[in-house]
C-alpha cells in the first residue's frame, strides 16, 4: 500500500509542477515578446505605443499608438520620417 501511496504523491508533485509552472512550450511563446521600440510615445499623437502598432527604420523599431499611425509613417518620405524623430522627446 506505502508503494501506491508514494506513486501517487510523485504524481500530484509532477502534477503541481506543471500547473505552477506551465508547459516548455508555454515558455518559449512567452519569451518571444515584440521588438522593443525606440520610443515610449506615438510620433504623431503622443499617446503610448501599442505592440500591435510598430514599424522598423533603419534598423530600430518605431511604435506608433495605433495602425492609422503606423500607415501615416509608411507613407512618408526618409526625410519626414527623421523630422518626425527628430521632434520626439529624447
Amino acid at each position: 500500500m506505502s508503494g501506491n501511496v508514494m506513486k501517487l504523491a510523485a504524481v500530484m508533485i509532477a502534477a503541481v509542477g506543471v500547473l505552477a509552472g506551465g508547459c516548455e512550450s508555454e515558455k518559449k511563446a512567452d519569451t518571444k515578446a515584440a521588438p522593443a521600440v525606440m520610443n515610449a510615445n506615438c510620433p504623431f499623437s503622443n499617446h503610448p505605443v501599442s505592440p500591435d502598432a510598430t514599424a522598423t527604420y533603419h534598423g530600430k523599431t518605431v511604435g506608433f499608438c495605433c495602425k492609422d499611425c503606423a500607415d501615416k509613417w509608411g507613407k512618408m518620405t526618409d526625410a519626414e520620417r527623421d523630422a518626425a524623430l527628430a521632434k520626439m522627446p529624447k
